[in-house]
């Protein structure tokens, strides 16, 4: 009887002591939940329209050069072909074809460097939210992974747009 009684007082000590690692475990999860909740919450600003402009930011920087060149240059081609009496030749089309090709490819260079710099951003977004979501299942905090996750979605790399050193 004592025997039989100590294998029950031990199945009851293991059947509570499961029992309250069972609600640990679901306290630690909702806790996880809250703080994925408070990573969405704080990086949902990042969207495709973020990224657009952050892309749209670098055109704008660089069109207005590329288009400042351009007219120049038309300018001096059409100067020196005056000068040399080919304004109505077949040389002045050609000319003038290759310097609208070269605008073309520089145009096209600026927006996929603008399309670079939308990446960098997302790709340095895409980073810091991992980390937190890292952070978030280990720690199981809402409280630090939310104030995590509002000072990791502002810093400058993420909502100032960068100093553009690409002059066209």
């Amino acid at each position: 009887d004592q025997a039989q009684r100590a294998i029950d007082e031990q199945k009851a000590n293991a059947a509570a002591e499961a029992e309250r690692q069972r609600k640990l475990e679901e306290a630690r999860q909702a806790r996880i939940q809250e703080g994925r909740t408070a990573i969405d919450n704080n990086f949902s600003q990042f969207n495709d329209k973020f990224y657009n402009d952050r892309s749209q930011a670098y055109q704008d920087y660089a069109m207005p050069e590329l288009d400042s060149q351009y007219k120049d240059s038309m300018r001096k081609l059409v100067a020196a072909l005056a000068r040399s009496g080919n304004l109505q030749s077949s040389i002045r089309a050609e000319k003038m074809a290759a310097l609208d090709e070269d605008y073309a490819k520089r145009k096209l260079d600026i927006q996929n460097t603008g399309t670079d710099y939308a990446n960098s951003a997302r790709n340095a977004v895409d980073k810091s939210r991992a980390d937190l979501i890292t952070q978030n299942l280990s720690l199981a905090d809402p409280n630090a992974i939310s104030a995590n996750a509002l000072a990791n979605a502002k810093p400058p790399i993420m909502l100032v747009v960068p100093e553009f050193g690409f002059c066209p």
